[in-house]
């Protein structure tokens, strides 16, 4: 895996790479095909506007994870401040990691560099999500965190 680097960067700046823009959508394509069928509400239909408005409004960052030139992963994540208690949070919208790429410690060094990334915006707290399909209760425990809400879903639109 040292030849793999990962990197704090704006959806911006991928997105005004061809390249990096195709290899993004496969790998958000590669994701949605795993996702338990349950969950999805709906078809994928990808914003990239919606993504480039939260970078704007200052409450997302992504974390790639490249192999040369091409990109093997992603954390998108989004952070705010809470309401109750007034810190700042992150939480992960989304993670990938393409199959062959997984095993190897890429995911630990993602969240590692989405938590330093999420501390120097001012976040006092880091929450990661997985889906029940692809848990990683060793990974995250290993990392600091812990196990504390369970979230269920229902479809309740068209």
């Amino acid at each position: 895996m040292s030849n793999i680097k990962c990197v704090v960067s704006s959806i911006s700046t991928l997105l005004s790479s061809e390249v990096a823009t195709a290899q993004f959508v496969s790998l958000i394509e590669a994701q949605w095909g795993e996702v338990d069928h349950r969950r999805k509400t709906g078809g994928l239909d990808l914003d990239f506007d919606r993504y480039l408005g939260l970078e704007e409004a200052g409450v997302h960052f992504m974390v790639f994870a490249f192999e040369g030139d091409k990109l093997v992963g992603y954390n998108s994540m989004l952070y705010s401040e809470s309401p109750h208690t007034k810190e700042m949070t992150a939480l992960t919208d989304s993670m990938y990691i393409l199959k062959e790429y997984r095993k190897g410690g890429l995911g630990s060094d993602m969240i590692k560099l989405a938590e330093s990334e999420a501390k120097s915006r001012g976040c006092k707290h880091i929450m990661v999500t997985f889906k029940n399909s692809h848990p990683h209760p060793s990974i995250v425990e290993e990392l600091g965190f812990f196990s504390y809400e369970t979230i269920y879903a229902k479809q309740i639109g068209d």
